[in-house]
Formats: C-alpha cells, structure tokens, sequence
C-alpha cells in the first residue's frame, strides 16, 4: 500500500489519515467508535477507513518507522522501565520543553 499526500483510495487526504491514527493511538478508541463519534461523515466508508487504520502499525513496525505519537509512548516506557536513566535525565535537567512540529 503506497501512502502520499492527496486523496487516499478515495477515503481522504494523509492529513485526515494521520489524525484519526493519532487520535485513536492516544484514546485507544476502536476506528468505528472513533469514526463514528469525531467523523461521522466517514461512517459510511467504515470498512475501508478501518483497514486503512489497522494497517498503519504494521506497516509503521514493519517498515522501521515511527510518528510522534510512537515518540511519545517509547520514551515513557523508556523512562519507566529505567530507573538510572531516570536519574540521569533528572539530574541534568530541570525541566523538559516538548515541541510539536505537527504538518
């Protein structure tokens, strides 16, 4: 499946495609709940939106790719899970500036 700017099998734009990923990786919400709740108007392509979604991660993991929401989540599990690393940051930094570049 090749993904580029423009319409997308007749579904929508990546703009659109890389929020509703983005917002179903943050709520853990399942895409027809999601669709139907923040994009009714695609309901009606329900099926091909869901394939289009459910394909993102494998391909994202198979193709050695990560988004900011993939970003986000490492570094959590990184930190929770390391405990020297935790110290480290925490003694070299006050604090931390999260900057979101979002296209």
């Amino acid at each position: 499946m090749v993904i580029s700017e423009g319409t997308l099998c007749g579904l929508t734009n990546l703009r659109t495609l890389r929020r509703r990923a983005a917002a179903q990786s943050n709520t853990l919400t399942p895409v027809d709940q999601l669709l139907a709740k923040d994009y009714p108007h695609y309901t009606e392509i329900i099926d091909d939106n869901k394939k289009v979604l459910d394909g993102y991660v494998p391909y994202k993991a198979g193709n050695n790719l990560m988004d900011y929401d993939n970003m986000l989540h490492n570094i959590v599990t990184l930190l929770k899970g390391n405990e020297s690393l935790r110290a480290i940051l925490s003694d070299r930094y006050r604090y931390v500036m999260v900057v979101i570049d979002r296209m």
